[in-house]
């Protein structure tokens, strides 16, 4: 009789394990399928996020630096600082990127541009440009300053600074300019 009830408790376990691990199989297999459609989510905003960068490669930024062919007039130098070097003597620095890096916005923290004025007329306001399209007024004299620079800003290429001052009756008094490049490792 209790070889029977062994015999009896002994199928009742395999029948409870047997049920455990078919319930534990469905699971793992929703799990499974979860992730699939986690992946292929994860995978189209992937692909959404590459559209969206080729789009913002392919905008034409507005300039809005004043007409002119300038060359270089006023008092005081423009020099640009980079971690790849400066423009003194009229070098242009590199900056070194990883495409991915570029595309992730990461130049905004580890380009670090430095524009260092000398001798600029600290009562006038200064406009400082790149590639033409206006980043910052600023009272530049003698200044070492770091400057931001938007995303089509810091594409693979070489890019131009250029710092403007004016006159009360707006005509250009001091115009510099230097440069830098961004290139992809």
């Amino acid at each position: 009789m209790k070889k029977k009830y062994l015999i009896i408790i002994v199928l009742i376990l395999i029948i409870v394990l047997l049920g455990v691990c078919l319930f534990y199989t469905k699971n793992v297999e929703k799990d499974i399928e979860s992730n699939n459609i986690i992946n292929s989510i994860d995978e189209s905003k992937e692909s959404k996020i590459e559209e969206e960068i080729e789009n913002t490669e392919n905008k034409v930024l507005n300039k809005d630096i004043p007409d002119g062919n300038f060359s270089e007039i006023g008092d005081g130098t423009l020099e640009i600082r980079t971690i790849g070097g400066t423009s003194e003597n009229g070098n242009i620095p590199v900056i070194f990127f990883d495409k991915k890096e570029l595309a992730d916005g990461i130049y905004a923290t580890n380009a670090d541009i430095v524009i260092s004025t000398r001798d600029f007329d600290g009562s006038k306001l200064s406009y400082i440009y790149v590639d033409g399209v206006l980043q910052s007024k600023e009272q530049l004299a003698d200044v070492d300053m770091s400057i931001y620079v938007n995303e089509k800003l810091s594409t693979v290429g070489v890019h131009k600074v250029e710092v403007i001052q004016f006159d009360d009756n707006g005509n250009v008094i001091t115009y510099k300019t230097a440069g830098y490049e961004i290139k992809e490792k």
